[in-house]
Formats: C-alpha cells, sequence, structure tokens
C-alpha cells in the first residue's frame, strides 16, 4: 500500500543499500567523504581555514541596526575599531556609525575571504568617554530579513 510505502521511506531514508554510502553534506557530523579544502562553500574546510569566533556572530534583522555601547573610555586617547564582518553572504553590504553621525565607512562589501577590518574611530566620537556604534545594512533589502552580522569586534585603544 502506498501508506506502508510512505513508511518504508521515512524509516529508510539515509540507508543507501548494501555496499552504499550516505552523507548529509548540511551537517557536519554526517560528512565523512566531503572533501575539505580551502575552496569548499561556505566555509567549511579543513580546521584553520576559518576561526571558530567566525561561525556565529551577532545580527540584526531587516532594516535594524547592529548596536554597540562602550563606556568608561579615556577621554584623551584616539581610538580604532578592529571588525570582523562573517555570516552566510559575502555579497550582504554594511555601513558603519559612530555616534550616530560619524560615517567610519560607507556601505562595503564583506571581505573574502575572510579577515579583520581595521578603521579609526573620530575622536569625537569618544570624547565624552562613551561610544555608540551602529552597523546598518542596505536599506529595503528584504529578503530572509538577515541584516548586518558581525563577528568579532575590537575596540583599540591608540
Amino acid at each position: 500500500s502506498a501508506r506502508l510505502a510512505g513508511i518504508q521511506e521515512i524509516l529508510h531514508w539515509t540507508d543507501p543499500g548494501p555496499g552504499g554510502f550516505y552523507d548529509d553534506l548540511g551537517d557536519v557530523m554526517r560528512q565523512p567523504h566531503l572533501v575539505r579544502g580551502a575552496g569548499t562553500i561556505m566555509g567549511f574546510g579543513p580546521a584553520g581555514t576559518r576561526r571558530r569566533s567566525w561561525w556565529d556572530q551577532a545580527e540584526a534583522l531587516y532594516d535594524a541596526p547592529l548596536r554597540m555601547h562602550y563606556s568608561g573610555l579615556d577621554t584623551t586617547a584616539g581610538y580604532k575599531i578592529r571588525v570582523v564582518y562573517a555570516g552566510e553572504n559575502p555579497r550582504r553590504k554594511m555601513r558603519l556609525v559612530a555616534g550616530g553621525k560619524w560615517e567610519i565607512h560607507a556601505l562595503i562589501e564583506k571581505p573574502s575571504p575572510l579577515r579583520p577590518l581595521e578603521f579609526d574611530i573620530p575622536h569625537d566620537a569618544s570624547e565624552n568617554g562613551e561610544l555608540d556604534l551602529a552597523w546598518w545594512g542596505e536599506p529595503g533589502l528584504g529578503g530572509s530579513g538577515r541584516g548586518c552580522q558581525v563577528s568579532e569586534v575590537w575596540l583599540i585603544k591608540k
């Protein structure tokens, strides 16, 4: 019967039969035959091609910004930011603004391959000992709603 065949299909979905092999390429633990290398799609290459800290990130959805706030900064010092823009789409553009008015960088694509980027922060943005950062994606992008994705941030005193 069709019902029994459907049940058998569910129960034996991953069984390729005698002498066969099954790999779930969406599950790192179930892809023993995937040849891993620097060019393997989605960053599932061998250890060392992507830092573990780049596998996940904070993100903002749709047109909302991703925000960070620092307080207790040295009011006489200059600062720079080192940042890693990760996520699933390297073509997703992002813009960084400090203090609501200083553009740190205009809309840029994430670097490929991934690497940290560094930008100077204008002293005026932190002169009161506080710093607000906001990352903005392309307005009206829509799609899955996944906007800005940032994996690591260093605020470095110069």
